[in-house]
């Protein structure tokens, strides 16, 4: 079973995430498929069912979770403004929108949503200065690494020109 399809009360875990992207006025949405992509297609279709409009990339190699974008944000489904990555095999109850207003006062290129957690061990932990600009990120490190329990939650809000600085067609993260 592909990760975004283990069934959370009754439904896949990705319905969860589309259900939150269309509740904060998100309704356009990339999905990128690699593992048994035609159960996700076939189950969720073109997305009206979510109350979105899906639209599927295959990659046919993993390319990470900076590739995976680029590649499903080429052509005709390239943003023309401030979009939202988020993993379709993960639950929250992100304020989006709250979100979205922070990343747009900020004038940011890039923002990270982070949150405190007690073992970092498992996740990216990100060390930031005062104004919450990022100064490092070790991807799950070892206790040695570990110099904050603030930790990054896979959801990015990022502007189009983000884009340019990811190699096509290679894994990039």
């Amino acid at each position: 079973t592909p990760k975004p399809m283990v069934p959370v009360l009754g439904k896949p875990v990705l319905s969860y995430a589309l259900q939150l992207l269309r509740r904060h006025g998100l309704t356009e949405v990339g999905v990128t498929l690699q593992y048994l992509p035609e159960r996700i297609s076939r189950h969720f279709g073109s997305g009206a069912k979510e109350g979105v409009k899906l639209h599927y990339h295959r990659e046919r190699e993993p390319l990470g979770t900076a590739g995976g974008v680029l590649a499903a944000a080429s052509g005709r489904h390239a943003p023309h403004r401030t979009f939202v990555v988020l993993s379709g095999d993960g639950l929250t109850d992100c304020d989006l929108t709250d979100a979205l207003r922070f990343h747009k006062e900020k004038g940011a290129l890039a923002t990270l949503v982070l949150s405190r957690v007690r073992d970092p061990l498992s996740y990216g932990v990100v060390i930031t200065s005062a104004d919450g600009r990022v100064l490092r990120f070790v991807e799950k490190p070892g206790w040695g690494e570990v110099y904050s329990d603030t930790v990054n939650t896979g959801i990015y809000l990022l502007e189009p020109e983000v884009l340019s600085y990811i190699f096509p067609d290679k894994p990039c993260d």
